[in-house]
């Protein structure tokens, strides 16, 4: 009668899951030759919990250097629009969450939306 053994279920863990949702963009002229495209992205946290500050990766199909785009915290089911600055007109486009991988997610893999523009 010395031992005591318990099983205990413990409930899942409580996560915020990131999630790009929508990407769109508008084109600004300036001058005569040289094209902006603002580059729009709807970013979600589909989790269970508050997701702290992150960023987002922009990627485009010119080869240009990614950039990234600093992402305030976001509650559950909160989304918020976000903008990149791009110089030209990107025909493939994809934006990535937490692209410096600073949030633990409950899906690490759902992440990227890409789009043909």
């Amino acid at each position: 009668n010395n031992c005591l053994e318990n099983t205990f279920d413990c409930p899942p863990c409580s996560k915020p899951d990131l999630v790009i949702t929508d990407i769109w963009t508008e084109l600004k002229r300036v001058g005569r030759n040289v094209n902006t495209t603002i580059i729009w992205y709807n970013i979600t946290n589909n989790g269970d919990t508050t997701a702290g500050r992150t960023y987002s990766n922009l990627t485009v199909d010119d080869g240009a250097q990614p950039r990234n785009d600093r992402v305030g915290k976001l509650t559950p089911g909160q989304t918020r629009t976000e903008k990149f600055k791009y110089k030209g007109d990107p025909h493939n486009i994809t934006v990535c969450a937490d692209c410096q991988c600073v949030v633990t997610e409950s899906n690490e893999t759902n992440n990227c939306l890409s789009v043909t523009v």
